[in-house]
């Protein structure tokens, strides 16, 4: 089977490039979690705050790359007022 891959079109330094465009809460959390996996990102102290309790709970267990990140970048699950009172 074929997977046809949709691009964007973009400018940059004056000259056009192809970029892939991504779709949906899970493809977005897979980009995420992997770019969390690598430097510079992979030893700076980062938290992942999860607004919606099924993607928690339901959709990010499932997802291979939730298993490749650091063991000291938290992900928790909460309302914005938790993340601030976290962060303040």
């Amino acid at each position: 089977a074929t997977s046809r891959l949709s691009f964007i079109r973009t400018w940059r330094r004056g000259r056009l490039i192809r970029q892939r465009e991504v779709h949906g809460v899970k493809s977005n959390l897979k980009v995420l979690l992997r770019m969390l996996s690598v430097s510079p990102y992979c030893r700076m102290p980062l938290r992942v705050h999860i607004f919606d309790a099924s993607v928690r709970f339901d959709m990010l267990p499932q997802l291979e790359e939730t298993r490749q990140l650091p063991a000291h970048i938290v992900v928790t699950q909460g309302t914005f007022d938790e993340l601030e009172a976290v962060c303040a």
